[in-house]
C-alpha cells in the first residue's frame, strides 16, 4: 500500500494585478501554501456549501425559484485608468436580501492595453450580512490573458477558511513569510471586504473608515487599515447619504514575500484612499472609488454608473 503523503505547506501564487483585487483591497500582493490534499478538498467543499445553500428542499425548491422573478440587483461600472490611461472596465453586481448577500465582478481590459495584452477577470462572493460585518460562505475568481490563468476557491464559514484552492503554486523563496493557520480564521475575501450593511453602521457613515479589514485572498494574508478623511455632499443618483471617503494603508501579514521590492513600497505606500456610498435600494456600503499609487503612477478605479433593477416589481394578484 503507498504511503500516505503528509500535509505540505500550502500552495500559492502572486497575487493578481486586476481591477478586481485592487478594488476590492487596493493591494492584492505576495503569495501563499494551500496543502496538497487542498484542491479536492476545496472543490467538495465549495459544491457543499452551495448545494446547501441553493437546494432547501431539491425538487420542490427548484420548481419554485424558476416561478419566482429575478433577485432584486444593484449594478454599477465601474472605469479603471493607471497613470491617467484608460486600462479597463469594470460591472459589479450586488444583491442584499434578508440579511444575505451576492456579490460578483466583471472586469476587461480596454483601449490599448486590450489590443496588446488584453486579460479578463470573473470574481463571485456569497454570504451572510452581519451586524458588525459580512460573514462570507463561498469566494471564487478566475481571470488570465489567454496564456496564465489565475483561479481562487474559498470555503468559508463562520469568518474562516474552511477549504482553499489557489493556482497556480508559487514559487518558494527565502523571504516568504508562511502563513499558520490563525491566518485563516477572523478574515474576508477581498470581494466580501467591500461591502458593509446599512444597519452596520450609522446613516451617516461615520464608522466606516474605523475598521480594520483583515483580508485572505487565497495567497496572503493582509489588513487593509481605514482611516477617516473627509466626507462630501452627495450628487448621485442611486445612492443616499454623504460620499465618504478613508485613507487606506496596506498591512502584508503572512504570505507575502517580505524582501520584494512591491511589498516594500506598498507598505511605505501613504497615498491610497476609498470612497464609499450606502446603495439606496440594496442598503450596503460599497467603494465608488479607489486611487492606489503604485510603481507606475496612481491607479483609479471609479463608477460611472448605478442602476438599481427590479426592486419596484409590480406585485401579483
Amino acid at each position: 500500500m503507498p504511503r500516505r503523503r503528509p500535509a505540505a505547506a500550502v500552495s500559492a501564487a502572486d497575487s493578481p494585478s486586476s481591477p478586481a483585487s485592487l478594488a476590492a483591497s487596493s493591494a492584492s500582493l505576495g503569495r501563499t501554501e494551500c496543502p496538497r490534499e487542498c484542491p479536492l478538498s476545496a472543490r467538495l467543499a465549495v459544491a457543499v456549501v452551495l448545494l446547501s445553500a441553493a437546494l432547501p428542499g431539491a425538487a420542490a425548491a427548484a420548481s419554485a425559484k424558476a416561478a419566482l422573478p429575478p433577485a432584486p440587483e444593484t449594478r454599477l461600472r465601474y472605469s479603471v485608468s493607471l497613470a491617467g490611461i484608460p486600462v479597463a472596465k469594470a460591472d459589479l453586481t450586488v444583491s442584499a436580501a434578508a440579511d444575505r448577500y451576492s456579490s460578483h465582478l466583471v472586469w476587461r481590459t480596454s483601449g490599448l492595453v486590450d489590443v496588446f495584452a488584453g486579460a479578463k477577470g470573473d470574481v463571485a462572493a456569497s454570504g451572510q450580512l452581519g451586524a458588525r460585518r459580512p460573514v462570507p460562505t463561498t469566494y471564487t475568481l478566475a481571470s488570465g490573458d489567454g496564456r496564465k490563468a489565475v483561479k481562487v476557491m474559498l470555503a468559508m464559514a463562520g469568518g474562516a477558511v474552511k477549504a482553499a484552492e489557489a493556482l497556480p503554486p508559487s514559487r518558494q523563496t527565502p523571504d516568504l513569510v508562511p502563513l499558520q493557520p490563525q491566518h485563516r480564521v477572523d478574515v474576508l475575501d477581498p470581494l466580501s471586504a467591500t461591502l458593509l450593511a446599512g444597519k452596520a453602521d450609522a446613516p451617516d457613515g461615520s464608522g466606516l473608515c474605523r475598521r480594520t479589514l483583515p483580508i485572505f485572498d487565497g495567497w496572503t494574508r493582509y489588513d487593509i487599515r481605514l482611516s477617516p478623511k473627509t466626507t462630501l455632499p452627495n450628487k448621485r443618483a442611486g445612492i443616499s447619504g454623504p460620499i465618504v471617503v478613508c485613507a487606506a494603508r496596506y498591512v502584508p501579514v503572512a504570505g507575502h514575500r517580505a524582501e520584494h521590492k512591491v511589498t516594500r513600497f506598498m507598505t511605505d505606500n501613504e497615498d491610497l484612499s476609498v470612497t464609499f456610498a450606502h446603495l439606496e435600494k440594496a442598503d450596503v456600503w460599497v467603494p465608488i472609488r479607489v486611487s492606489v499609487r503604485t510603481l507606475v503612477g496612481v491607479a483609479e478605479v471609479e463608477a460611472d454608473q448605478i442602476a438599481a433593477v427590479g426592486y419596484d416589481q409590480p406585485k401579483t394578484p
